[in-house]
């Protein structure tokens, strides 16, 4: 097979050598935030959380209640005018209780009935059916342990900052998930420049190499300077081929991750540009030098995980009380104690009560065990925030710092790669008239290619450490909120 003919099939193999589709960062951001269901599941977490709190709010929600029944009884009569032999009887009962968590007080409205329908009837106008109607208020008020409500709204308190909380958690799960996909995005770029150079580096060496071909057959170079570059186009083939393989699984990872219908994914292989002009890739150079420590919501997160820590305190605190409940009745009924006036059904008589219910256990261990276990957690809930913050604002400051350095040190490579370039182009003139030595010419060329290959590295390096900036000053986010992203797939 000559070899034109192999040449043609390598190129055939090549994906740069395929039909293209490039696709931007933005786009590919965009895609994946409307097809991935990693996206979904973080949402649903505040979902979550917000039925979590509809649920507890249900404390305050009045209970309806409603009993009715029937019996017979018969007795033995055995002295007596007012005996019956046997009566029927209708019980039937309804109410409302009620607890208000915003102060703790229980309230309840009840009213019953008792239908008697005796034999034999009494005499005169008693009759025979009898009535014995009651309406009942009563409230409760906790005095001590509960006071003010503070055990009945834990949970409402507690699923509140839950759900704060999920908002909050939410956007830093999708903060760090832009940016990681951000970061995948980088590395297929990386990948696919690798691919480029090393292709171009191959076909240049490729080039050389017909001219060296060409100077051994007029006998004006020896026969080890063609094995010597072979051997460099074979060391070039060899490495392109692996920075191919990696391209292409990370092309796969990239078209799994995009998630899109059948009939939206083109034909054409997706390809990468550069993205240094995207929304996520922009420097940071307005915030606050205390932005970490104030209005991060980094910082609101520590914040409502304290504010959790407080709620639980108060209450295991009030729980340490005694239960000293104050009870207040009345009652509206229609029978006295003797019966006598039972056979109406009017509501004609009053009944009053106050009562007061104390309980304490002894020791009461337990509650002041949960207490002291309640207040340790606090302690190291507040220790491990603050270090927390401490962490991030340490590795803010190190991010920052290796943001200036590598700037810098990629422009460096730029210079020298210029540089390089135009000294390769006068040594390869200088081969060509037999003036170089051709070791000198590929030890240069691979030392270019070598710092081509390393300026791709610092690039994306760079774009990788604003990418974690923009995630600790939460602005990988604000360009979806803002809709600065484009809208819909990528092209394809």
């Amino acid at each position: 097979m000559s070899r034109k003919i192999i040449l043609f099939l390598i190129a055939l193999a090549s994906p740069v050598s395929h039909a293209e589709v490039a696709i931007t960062l933005d786009e590919f951001i965009t895609t994946i935030l409307s097809n991935n269901p990693g996206v979904q599941r973080i949402l649903e977490q505040e979902a979550i959380a917000a039925g979590q709190l509809e649920s507890s709010l249900g404390i305050d929600d009045p209970l309806l209640s409603a009993s009715g029944g029937l019996s017979r009884s018969e007795f033995v009569r055995m002295t007596g005018f007012f005996e019956p032999e046997s009566s029927n009887n209708v019980d039937l009962a309804v109410g409302v209780d009620r607890v208000f968590s915003n102060t703790g007080t229980r309230a309840s409205v009840s009213y019953s009935n008792l239908y008697t329908d005796r034999s034999p009837a009494l005499p005169g106008d008693l009759g025979a059916t009898f009535y014995q109607p009651s309406l009942t208020l009563r409230l409760t008020q906790p005095l001590l342990d509960n006071a003010g409500g503070i055990q009945d709204r834990l949970n409402i308190n507690l699923n509140k900052l839950n759900h704060a909380f999920a908002r909050l958690d939410s956007r830093e799960q999708l903060e760090s998930y832009i940016t990681q996909l951000a970061a995948l995005y980088l590395d297929w770029y990386q990948a696919f420049r690798d691919v480029e150079i090393l292709e171009e580096a191959w076909n240049k060496v490729q080039e050389q190499e017909e001219l060296v071909r060409l100077k051994v057959s007029r006998q004006v170079a020896e026969e080890y300077e063609l094995l010597r570059i072979q051997e460099t186009l074979e060391d070039y083939y060899s490495r392109w081929q692996q920075a191919d393989a990696n391209y292409l699984g990370l092309a796969q990872q990239i078209e799994k991750q995009m998630n899109r219908p059948a009939e939206a994914q083109p034909k054409a292989m997706l390809v990468p540009v550069d993205s240094e002009n995207a929304s996520l890739l922009q420097p940071v150079t307005d915030s606050k030098p205390d932005y970490l420590a104030t209005d991060s919501n980094l910082k609101a997160i520590l914040d409502n995980l304290k504010a959790q820590q407080d709620e639980l305190l108060a209450a295991r605190d009030n729980s340490r009380k005694a239960n000293l409940d104050l009870s207040l009745a009345y009652r509206r009924h229609g029978a006295d104690s003797g019966f006598a006036d039972a056979h109406s059904g009017d509501l004609d008589k009053n009944d009053y009560s106050v009562m007061l219910e104390y309980s304490y256990p002894l020791g009461n261990r337990s509650a002041s065990g949960v207490y002291q276990t309640q207040l340790a957690s606090k302690r190291q809930v507040e220790a491990d925030t603050a270090q927390q913050l401490l962490d991030a604002e340490a590795a803010l400051a190190d991010l920052q710092a290796r943001e200036v350095k590598l700037a810098q040190a990629l422009a460096a490579a730029d210079r020298k790669i210029r540089l390089a370039a135009r000294k390769l182009k006068q040594m390869l003139e200088l081969y060509r008239i037999g003036q170089l030595d051709l070791f000198e010419l590929l030890q240069d060329a691979t030392t270019q290619l070598e710092s081509r290959l390393s300026r791709t590295r610092l690039y994306v390096q760079l774009q990788q450490i604003r990418l974690s900036i923009r995630e600790l000053l939460d602005r990988n986010l604000q360009p979806i909120l803002s809709g600065a992203l484009a809208h819909g797939p990528a092209a394809g």
